[in-house]
């Protein structure tokens, strides 16, 4: 592709984004979310070297932190196999850009939502209002950082255009922390849904409990 049409910049939304399956299936996530990663830096270099290029990674990176708000510049320590592999791929970003000289920037997404996302909290609650009784893993006191994908976009276009192209770690959230429970007690409102709420006090494996940028 990079050497039948010169792009000036690639934009990597592709990769697994599923905690719960990288434990699953490591290999899968790590072809996905890193070789794949290699693959396209290595086409750049080799047919399109002035292309720049942004790779979509994760907070998952930060695993759970106790410092908050979270700056780019604390440590990672990722708590899923997921974490792990979207850090390889920023690692990769700076080896291209220090060793070869291209221009890379890795974003850090935080909880994204919006209109045909089928996965993740507010499609189970959709999904689950259906029925008198909704459960849901942990306690309801984790927080997240909700972006909406409209917002996403936006930042991703701020990149393209300000970032300084060193392989620079950009956070991508809103900047408000949210209560779980604060967020179902909305979405059930909306949906005018009135039933039991139940939390199994227990987190996924590979949840952070408390994530705010």
């Amino acid at each position: 592709m990079f050497r039948a049409q010169p792009f000036d910049i690639c934009i990597n939304c592709s990769g697994s984004a599923n905690v719960s399956d990288s434990f699953k299936n490591p290999n899968k996530d790590f072809e996905q979310n890193v070789i794949h990663v290699q693959r396209i830096l290595e086409a750049i270099r080799r047919h399109n070297p002035d292309c720049h290029y942004i790779n979509l990674s994760s907070a998952a990176v930060y695993g759970n932190t106790a410092q908050l708000p979270i700056q780019e510049n604390q440590r990672t320590q990722a708590i899923s196999p997921y974490g792990y592999h979207k850090k390889l791929a920023e690692d990769l970003c700076k080896q291209f850009t220090e060793l070869y000289d291209l221009k890379t920037c890795p974003l850090r997404i935080f909880s994204a939502y919006g209109p045909g996302l089928k996965k993740q909290l507010f499609w189970d609650l959709f999904k689950k209002a259906s029925k008198s009784e909704i459960t849901l893993h942990g306690s309801g006191n984790e927080t997240r950082d909700f972006i909406y994908i409209e917002d996403l976009e936006q930042q991703i276009d701020l990149a393209c255009l300000h970032s300084n192209w060193h392989a620079d770690i950009i956070n991508c959230a809103n900047g408000k922390q949210t209560r779980i429970a604060d967020v179902v007690a909305t979405f059930t409102h909306l949906l005018d849904w009135h039933g039991t709420i139940t939390y199994t006090e227990k987190n996924r494996k590979g949840d952070p409990t408390f994530l705010l940028f």
